[in-house]
């Protein structure tokens, strides 16, 4: 577990040689902690996909049929669980698979927030949607120089940054009914606790 800070005021040194030299160096550090909660190391990844594995023994590969090894199902809704003491935000990446995608929508049903984008992404870009607290951002990356550009300006007006509440939580995402391309979509969150000794 980790808590993140930010130093208020530069080092303090000891100017004492006993407290200041090759083997000890004495020092003070005031730090701010604007979100005073613990975060476990490495957060947690969910997708709007399932990998099923198709491969099995004995097989038959003089067969007429394909061998296939497994199969990327894609869905339009996830539960995710947050086991935090408060609720947290997300990253949640946004790529096209194939065609452009326009109109992406991402609902959380459990809380009725809802977040929407009017633009249309092509599979040469994707999107980059942050809704952690003081870090909300909303970005188009390219995928071959990875330059990027802020999208805030098409985000809806009604639209708020989804925070993952405390419990189960609901994501549905939906794109404009004209767009023939497919969505693969990742979301990254940490968990927030207020104590680690219970964990």
């Amino acid at each position: 577990f980790y808590l993140e800070g930010i130093p208020r005021q530069p080092i303090k040194y000891s100017y004492d040689e006993n407290e200041n030299n090759e083997v000890l160096c004495l020092f003070e550090i005031e730090i701010g902690c604007y979100d005073p909660t613990f975060k476990r190391v490495g957060g947690n990844t969910e997708t709007f996909y399932e990998l099923i594995n198709m491969f099995h023994l004995p097989m038959n590969p003089t067969s007429s049929d394909p061998l296939v090894f497994g199969e990327r199902r894609i869905t339009t809704q996830k539960t995710i669980n947050n086991m935090g003491d408060v609720s947290t935000g997300m990253v949640v990446t946004i790529v096209p698979l194939y065609n452009s995608v326009s109109g992406f929508t991402l609902t959380n049903v459990t809380t009725g927030e809802q977040l929407k984008i009017k633009y249309t992404v092509d599979t040469d870009s994707y999107i980059v949607l942050n809704t952690r607290l003081g870090e909300e951002d909303i970005y188009i990356v390219d995928k071959e120089t990875g330059d990027t550009q802020s999208l805030i300006s098409v985000i809806d007006i009604d639209s708020a940054f989804i925070q993952l509440q405390r419990g189960e939580n609901m994501l549905l995402y939906s794109v404009n009914e004209e767009s023939d391309g497919m969505l693969g979509i990742s979301i990254e969150y940490t968990e927030r606790f207020f104590n680690i000794k219970e964990l």
